[in-house]
């Protein structure tokens, strides 16, 4: 998956990640990954306001229960990026 967004392939990217969440979601720690990389492979196709989402809800997480078992890396990746994107909306 990281390979296809490296080279610029969103749709066999998403895809792959998508697998993943279906195979691995259970797991919170390739959930996060997952539910992190295709809400940036949204903002790198400049589809802002479902990259937004898609953070937001990835940020949600961190808020919730599972908090502490949740890879903090994550967390500061989607406060970055949703910053960045709130700086091009603000143009």
């Amino acid at each position: 998956a990281q390979e296809a967004s490296d080279h610029y392939n969103y749709k066999a990217a998403t895809a792959y990640y998508e697998a993943l969440q279906g195979r691995f979601g259970s797991d919170p720690q390739v959930a996060c990954a997952s539910e992190y990389e295709l809400a940036f492979i949204k903002y790198k196709e400049k589809r802002y306001t479902e990259a937004k989402t898609g953070l937001e809800a990835l940020l949600a997480r961190y808020s919730g229960e599972d908090a502490k078992s949740l890879p903090p890396q994550y967390a500061v990746l989607a406060k970055k990026v949703l910053d960045r994107i709130a700086e091009i909306q603000a143009k």
